[in-house]
């Protein structure tokens, strides 16, 4: 997956930090011209996100880079946010149902898993993913002037 972003920071790693707007996920909210688009306030009420990747072409702060992710990854981590917690809550269910006997335990056990698994990915999140760089500047797009 390719983007194009901004360049804000650089970093003695050989990391840079880039800035990218959410254009493409707000174009489509009805909300976007007065600037409350649903999928922003959802996401954490911001057009723009920053993040930290690898810089193996030396990028310089200004400057308008092409930033690609592998396409695999990208897969990986939807499958973690959207289809892992819905598994999770299917075998809760069911788990539940085998172990209690009842509806209301199923039923509880499908929703304290489905929480558990946002619980560990946002634990994950912070201790591995940020500290990974899965992202990387592949192209200067334009030079700061």
């Amino acid at each position: 997956m390719k983007i194009t972003a901004t360049v804000t920071a650089v970093h003695e790693d050989g990391s840079a930090t880039v800035k990218v707007s959410r254009r493409a996920a707000c174009e489509g909210c009805h909300k976007a011209a007065d600037g409350n688009c649903s999928v922003c306030t959802l996401m954490g009420g911001k057009a723009e996100l920053e993040n930290r990747v690898s810089n193996p072409i030396g990028a310089a702060v200004g400057d308008v880079v092409t930033v690609e992710t592998a396409s695999g990854r990208v897969m990986l981590y939807a499958f973690l946010v959207f289809i892992a917690p819905l598994l999770l809550a299917i075998g809760g269910y069911f788990g539940g149902r085998a172990l209690f006997g009842t509806e209301k335990g199923a039923l509880l056990s499908a929703l304290c898993l489905f929480a558990l698994a946002f619980l560990a990915l946002g634990v994950w999140s912070k201790l591995v993913i940020a500290r990974r760089r899965d992202a990387s500047i592949v192209e200067i797009v334009r030079r700061a002037a």
